[in-house]
Parts: C-alpha cells; sequence; structure tokens
C-alpha cells in the first residue's frame, strides 16, 4: 500500500473523506482557501527554483546577491499568483452553503490575498531563503513495515551551515507556538529525508504567511523545530495503523464541530456527508 501525508492525514482527520477521495476516486473541487494556498505555493516554488539553478550556473558568484538576483520581481510575482490562481478555480470550486450569493467577492478576495502574499513572499521571505531542494520527490520504504511512503519536499535550505526542511503556510492569523512541534507533516518530512541523505535533517520549520483580513497586514513567522528517531517511529506505528484500518475497511467519519476538517468551509464532501446531513 502507498501513503503519502495527504492521505495519512485525511484518514486520522475523517475516515470518510478518505474513503471518497481515495477509495471512491470522487472528485470535489477545492474551496477557495485551498486554492489561494496551492496559488502562494506554485509562486514559491517558482522562486526558490530560480534560486537553486542560479546558484548552480552562477558558482563562482557571491551566494547571497545570486539568491536574491534569480527572484521573480515583486510585479512578476503577482503575475504568477494571479496566472496560478485562475489556473486553479478554472478546475472549479466547492462553495460554503450561502457562499454562491457572494462568489464574486469571494473569488476577488481570495485571489488579492494570494497576490499580496506571494508579493511579500518574493520581497520579504525568498531572498533570506538558500535552498539546496525544491519540490523533491522522495520514496521510502520504512523498516518494520510493508509500506510504501511517497512524498514531497516543498523546501530544504542551509541556513548557517544547517539542514532544515521547511513548509509554507498561509493564513489569516498566526499559529499556535507549538505548531512545528506537533506537526505530523514535519515529521513525515524528516523522515523522508533522512531515508534519503542518511541522517535526519537539523531542524523542521513552518514559515507561516500571515495576511490579516482587516487590515491586510502581512507577518513572516517561522517555527523551527527538531526530530528525532523516536519521532520517525511513532510516526511508522501511526501509518502501519491507517493501513490495517484502510484494509479492513474501517472509515470513521470525523465529528462535526471537533475537527477542522469537518466543515462547510474546508470539506467539499460537506452538503452530500451521509454523516452530516443525514443524506
Amino acid at each position: 500500500m502507498e501513503l503519502s501525508n495527504s492521505k495519512l492525514t485525511a484518514y486520522q482527520d475523517c475516515g470518510e473523506f478518505y474513503r471518497r477521495t481515495y477509495e471512491e476516486k470522487e472528485f470535489a473541487p477545492a474551496t477557495l482557501r485551498m486554492h489561494r494556498g496551492s496559488a502562494v505555493h506554485a509562486v514559491a516554488r517558482e522562486a526558490h527554483k530560480r534560486q537553486k539553478a542560479a546558484k548552480e550556473s552562477r558558482p563562482r558568484e557571491p551566494e547571497g546577491l545570486v539568491i536574491r538576483e534569480a527572484l521573480p520581481t515583486v510585479e512578476e510575482a503577482k503575475d504568477l499568483a494571479s496566472d496560478a490562481f485562475v489556473k486553479a478555480t478554472d478546475e472549479g470550486i466547492t462553495y460554503a452553503p450561502g457562499e454562491e450569493s457572494i462568489a464574486n467577492s469571494l473569488i476577488t478576495d481570495a485571489k488579492n490575498f494570494a497576490i499580496d502574499v506571494s508579493a511579500k513572499y518574493v520581497s520579504n521571505v525568498a531572498p533570506k531563503m538558500n535552498p539546496v531542494a525544491v519540490e523533491r520527490k522522495i520514496t521510502v520504504r520504512p523498516r518494520d513495515s510493508d509500506l510504501v511512503i511517497k512524498g514531497v519536499l516543498d523546501l530544504v535550505t542551509v541556513d548557517d551551515n544547517l539542514r532544515i526542511v521547511r513548509d509554507i503556510k498561509s493564513a489569516e492569523k498566526s499559529p499556535n507556538r507549538n505548531a512545528a512541534d506537533v506537526s505530523q507533516q514535519l515529521t513525515m518530512y524528516a523522515m523522508i529525508d533522512a531515508a534519503e541523505t542518511g541522517m535526519m535533517p537539523d531542524a523542521v520549520a513552518l514559515d507561516y504567511l500571515v495576511r490579516t483580513p482587516a487590515l491586510h497586514r502581512f507577518e513572516h513567522v517561522s517555527l523551527e523545530s527538531m526530530r528525532s528517531p523516536a519521532d520517525i517511529q511513532a510516526l511508522v506505528h501511526r501509518l502501519n495503523a491507517a493501513k490495517e484500518g484502510i484494509e479492513k475497511g474501517i472509515f470513521i467519519p470525523a465529528q462535526p464541530g471537533m475537527s477542522w476538517r469537518c466543515s462547510a468551509k474546508w470539506c467539499p464532501f460537506w452538503r452530500t456527508c451521509r454523516y452530516v446531513n443525514g443524506s
């Protein structure tokens, strides 16, 4: 069985969401919040790919200068974000009840969010990053498991000779201070990075790009943490438990009001879910 962090998280959050998405292969368009996040990721990916390519093609020049000069301009970042957002929303949008009546306004707000955050990221955050891996796809076979784990490392940087595996999040408010410490996604990233390099990363980090909804203030919140072999072993146990449940056809739905995923705002299956609406 192949599992990824997104599959494991989906199964843990809501077995019904997992069943419909991965077992029944039902397609449901993403929400606007998901689309705007995808657009920001697309710009960050392009920016860091350019940085990495520039370092490889200009090895004799000062690294800091090369990293800064390789980035898209602010205006280009805005255009990239706009194009990525439009491309994503062309595939469809899932609205929460009552949102269709103000759809145009919501689309405009989400698009502006993606454009503003992308521009700030390119101008304020990316110049400080020294990427050594961007969107790196890795396949792992953990010990003590017959699973195949597939993952993509969004970004790996080197900072003061420390190898840091990072993940970018966009949000409207600052995260909890322990968000990186408890992130299962970062544990998964650390595992697949260690499997490829032969050693644990020096650190893992969440880079939150926060834009407040009212004043549109931008803030970059970087939260670092570390992972140990014990953390990885605990994750492998979780993966094995998920595999066993999936093989037995056990798909426990999330409890409404207790899980962020079980809401009209985030779940594309909300309106047709028998566990929510009794359909």
